[in-house]
């Protein structure tokens, strides 16, 4: 399992394996960056939870989807389709411009808003 970070607009798209992914997160800290924390989205979330074709089943689903999005803790270690604001995003870019990861990753930073979620195949 791993991570994928993908620009909203999709230009960009970026693999972690679980504990580069952390190490990026924790580097970050330790250079002084004050996340503001991650938002779910709701519409993505219903559009790929909502299979069951029943009114009821949907509903519930729907409301289930609701409740995480209000009680969501704002972290960015859960893959949960997550987005990462811009200014989270720019205060990234600015703190690994000048290191040592690989370019697409800074350049997805530097394109602003993007999201977290699961990535099997690392």
């Amino acid at each position: 399992m791993g991570y994928t970070v993908r620009n909203i607009d999709d230009s960009f798209v970026f693999t972690f394996s679980d504990r580069e992914w952390i190490h990026v997160l924790d580097n970050a800290l330790e250079r002084g960056w004050k996340p503001m924390g991650t938002s779910l989205d709701f519409n993505v979330l219903v559009s790929l939870e909502c299979d069951d074709h029943s009114f009821f089943g949907t509903l519930f689903t729907v409301l289930s989807i609701h409740e995480r999005c209000l009680s969501w803790d704002g972290n960015y270690r859960d893959k949960e389709f997550q987005i990462v604001c811009e200014e989270d995003a720019l205060e990234l870019f600015w703190i690994y411009q000048a290191s040592d990861l690989p370019g697409e990753f800074v350049s997805l930073l530097g394109a602003g808003s993007f999201r977290i979620y699961d990535c099997p195949e690392k």
